[in-house]
């Protein structure tokens, strides 16, 4: 019951993720609607605040697209970055700074700290909070002008945890956080989610995603006009945001084995799709009611989500005295973590290393031996060796991880700027209304359901995942310059067309990031280190949210242009994925065609 438990929780709370992230696609067919030829369509002071005028400052001018894209990519950049947040010391304490900026900004590094009385406790370690003086904020600026929260947590049981002062703050090794143009980066040093309660990590997480997604929907009941509130709210959203995926892929990890990982994978990544759906209709109800409304509620869905996460989530089996799942690796040991080896890519990899003499093997990571060699006495010593943490080298090292991650750049680079843009693409084409343009772009996201699902099945039928995404990325290519010529020549061609659209982009984006992902930080090289799928799944979907926030950003700049010209910009993109994975095809096949004549 633990384990079907974690599916269904792992799939609403990414679903809310999603839900949650959506409507701003949705709504910026109201935000930077054209106005010409509508009522009230002349801006001025006094009608800026209007209900009837028709776009909404700052989004109201001739550069809406490329306001709009900016907030796009400000959110996916930090999401990008978080899925590299990294704990900052080696004892394991994790800072976090959130900059709440109500005034012009003044260089709060100046400003003396004093230490206030200990006010969180937490069951994994101490937790201290770190606000500035009222006499010290006096003399440079107001107190309502900021209001600074630092919270150090203990994430070890036995933290010797120390004073935090003026001087800590600037010790790169515990913070480092720079403020430029009202952007906060964060930087810190090792994976969070290997090294943290997962309960809490993703409770956090969506607690403050929906904050801040409350933030942007309130935006317009205070009439704010102000570009910088927005792409403030937008960084943090991201920030927050970056803590669901590595969340929730280690927790169904830790609870599913090996056996058909990518039909299961299949079916339930289509939270994301399920999501897209649900924020896109959510936001599609209140759109030309109240557009803030389209935030507002999402928002409290995923917080009240995070609050059901926080009291009833089970991360490992081991918490619930469940046994792990039984694995086994290439060697025939029993390994009670993951140790499973990525078939597809990988089954190449073992037909070469049998050909290695036992005295040559090398493992991938220093201080692992060879499974075949090991005995009852080396197992405590490996027991414990596997749970340490790997670098980020290290996860780098393990073959497919970097092919897979550029793949996933330029897949990701499409498909998030369809779940960004798609609406506005078929109410300029189409000519559809804002509402109907919202519910036609689900379709979208359904092909993606089932796209998921069916490379997934294929995927686990063929031990070819390569060749699977390689495929549909090829497909996938063609139908998006079908759908640019053809798609708004009615609405039957238009439906049919994305949903088969979506089925070929989001299938391999699909695969990549769950199945392919899981696989990878479970390689056999790293000799049962279960620690090691959140640095992996971090890697590879970090660096495709790196591409998704180039993806809305260039398609908001190359509007202006024509939208034939963004479709060349995905057909190229898609190429580009397609290029990264022919080495692995290629060892696909070449095993595959191996196998074929061994049974002949």
């Amino acid at each position: 019951r633990y384990k079907f438990w974690v599916l269904v929780l792992t799939f609403l709370c990414y679903t809310s993720y999603h839900l949650s992230r959506k409507p701003l696609s949705v709504v910026k067919n109201v935000l930077g609607q054209n106005c010409t030829g509508t009522p009230h369509a002349t801006v001025t002071d006094q009608n800026v605040d209007s209900e009837a005028h028709c776009a909404w400052a700052p989004f109201d001018g001739v550069n809406a697209d490329q306001l709009l894209g900016t907030l796009d990519s400000a959110f996916l950049f930090a999401y990008a970055a978080g899925m590299f947040i990294r704990t900052s010391s080696e004892k394991g304490v994790f800072t976090i700074l959130v900059l709440l900026k109500c005034m012009p900004f003044i260089d709060f590094c100046t400003i003396p700290w004093e230490i206030s009385r200990p006010i969180l406790s937490y069951p994994l370690g101490p937790a201290k909070s770190l606000v500035p003086s009222a006499k010290s904020l006096s003399t440079t600026s107001s107190i309502s002008s900021y209001a600074l929260f630092v919270v150090e947590i203990g994430l070890l049981c036995n933290i010797d945890s120390k004073p935090i002062n003026e001087e800590s703050l600037k010790d790169n090794n515990r913070v480092c956080v720079c403020v430029c143009d009202q952007v906060i980066f964060f930087h810190c040093s090792g994976p969070v989610a290997e090294r943290v309660n997962l309960r809490y990590f993703l409770s956090l997480g969506m607690i403050f995603s929906g904050i801040f997604t409350y933030m942007f929907g309130i935006a317009r009941n205070f009439r704010i006009h102000v570009f910088s509130y927005y792409l403030f709210i937008q960084v943090l959203a991201g920030f927050f945001q970056s803590t669901g995926w590595p969340g929730v892929v280690t927790c169904v990890g830790n609870w599913y084995g090996r056996k058909k990982r990518g039909l299961i994978f299949g079916v339930w990544n289509s939270h994301t799709s399920l999501g897209n759906i649900l924020g896109s209709l959510i936001a599609g109800i209140f759109l030309d009611m109240d557009w803030g409304l389209s935030f507002i509620i999402p928002g409290v869905i995923i917080a009240v989500g995070g609050f059901l996460v926080f009291l009833t989530l089970v991360p490992t089996p081991e918490e619930v005295g469940c046994e792990d799942p039984d694995y086994h690796d290439d060697k025939g040991v029993r390994v009670n973590k993951h140790s499973f080896v990525n078939s597809s890519a990988m089954a190449s990899e073992r037909d070469e290393e049998s050909h290695v003499a036992d005295g040559d093997e090398e493992p991938l990571l220093p201080g692992t031996e060879a499974m075949g060699t090991r005995t009852m006495s080396s197992l405590a010593s490996f027991t414990a060796s596997r749970e340490k943490a790997i670098s980020f080298t290290d996860a780098l090292k393990i073959p497919g991880v970097a092919e897979f991650s550029l793949c996933l750049f330029f897949a990701k680079l499409v498909s998030y700027t369809f779940l960004y843009w798609l609406p506005r693409y078929i109410k300029d084409k189409a000519h559809f209304s804002n509402t109907l343009s919202a519910y036609v772009s689900t379709l979208f996201d359904v092909g993606g359901i089932f796209g998921g699902i069916t490379a997934g099945f294929v995927s686990d039928m063929s031990q070819m995942s390569a060749s699977v995404c390689t495929t549909m990325l090829f497909l996938a290519g063609h139908l998006m310059f079908i759908y640019d010529r053809f798609g708004s020549v009615s609405i039957g061609v238009n439906v049919s067309l994305l949903v088969l659209m979506g089925f070929l982009v989001n299938g391999p984006y699909s695969l990549i990031t769950t199945a392919v992902s899981a696989e990878l930080g479970t390689h056999h090289s790293l000799r049962g280190n279960s620690r090691a799928l959140a640095t992996v799944t971090s890697i590879i979907d970090g660096t495709g949210s790196v591409g998704a926030a180039i993806g809305p950003l260039l398609a908001g700049l190359i509007t202006k242009t024509g939208w034939d010209k963004v479709f060349y910009m995905l057909i190229a993109s898609d190429i580009c994925a397609m290029f990264f994975l022919v080495r692995l095809v290629k060892k696909e096949v070449r095993v595959w065609w191996i196998s074929r004549r061994a049974r002949y």
